[in-house]
């Protein structure tokens, strides 16, 4: 559960960053800089999030306990669920 409140604090981050870019860089009219900048931003996400997520179930796998590492991967899974279902409530009710 733990590892996935810690993804979700980083995606929290992450969309604070996106919204907040354009008052802290200025306005970019390079789109190849722009691009690069996306692209970096998703490939570095991807590496934090994995790392996040799958790092002690595959520890746990590699030693050899498979429903240990099955009940976290899951448990951190549920727990994004249940913070995306949150997150559209509140974005639902809120308008």
């Amino acid at each position: 559960m733990v590892n996935g409140a810690l993804t979700a604090l980083y995606i929290g981050l992450v969309v604070t960053f996106m919204q907040n870019a354009n008052r802290w860089f200025g306005v970019q009219d390079d789109p190849y800089l722009t691009g690069f900048m996306v692209l970096t931003l998703f490939v570095v996400s991807a590496l934090i999030t994995g790392s996040l997520m799958l790092w002690t179930p595959t520890k746990l796998l590699v030693d050899g306990k498979k429903r240990e590492a099955g009940a976290m991967l899951a448990a951190s899974g549920g727990t994004l669920v249940v913070l995306l279902l949150i997150v559209a409530v509140i974005a639902v009710t809120v308008k």
